[in-house]
């Protein structure tokens, strides 16, 4: 399986592991923002998710400048859009020229599965071996710190 080839509106597969269940869930992606990164985060062993929406004020200054900052030879950074609209989504991410992937949960699989209630909040992923996810963290508010404490 090959993680995040090119940014085209195609589902991301991922597997998850967390105790010891495995589930799979797809996310589509919302925007060719950067080809280039994909193929970096392939290889990257921690993945951040952050999720929020257009209405979020907080949620801004950390799509645009503090997760990218945040991006290193071990994490991968991606974002999770849950807004209904699309489209709108699409016109903050342009309007706000936001650098960082975007993903969509159209279904609300991850939302659900990590049992995220409010906006922002982010998940931290280990990938395994065996091409599963393990959970490492989970929190309603940014927390730079505790996110770098997991990489270093």
């Amino acid at each position: 399986m090959n993680f995040l080839k090119i940014y085209t509106p195609i589902s991301l597969l991922f597997f998850l592991c967390c105790s010891n269940s495995f589930s799979a869930f797809s996310l589509n992606d919302l925007k060719n923002i950067n080809s280039s990164i994909n193929i970096k985060n392939e290889k990257k062993d921690i993945e951040l998710y952050y999720f929020w929406a257009t209405w979020c004020r907080s949620c801004e200054r950390k799509l645009r400048v503090d997760l990218p900052k945040l991006e290193s030879k071990k994490l991968a950074v991606y974002s999770i859009n849950i807004d209904k609209d699309s489209k709108k989504a699409l016109f903050y991410i342009k309007k706000k020229k936001i650098k960082i992937p975007v993903l969509r949960d159209p279904k609300k699989e991850w939302q659900k599965y990590f049992k995220i209630q409010a906006v922002p909040s982010w998940v931290l992923l280990k990938k395994n071996k065996n091409r599963t996810r393990t959970l490492l963290a989970k929190e309603l508010s940014f927390d730079r710190e505790k996110i770098l404490a997991f990489i270093k």
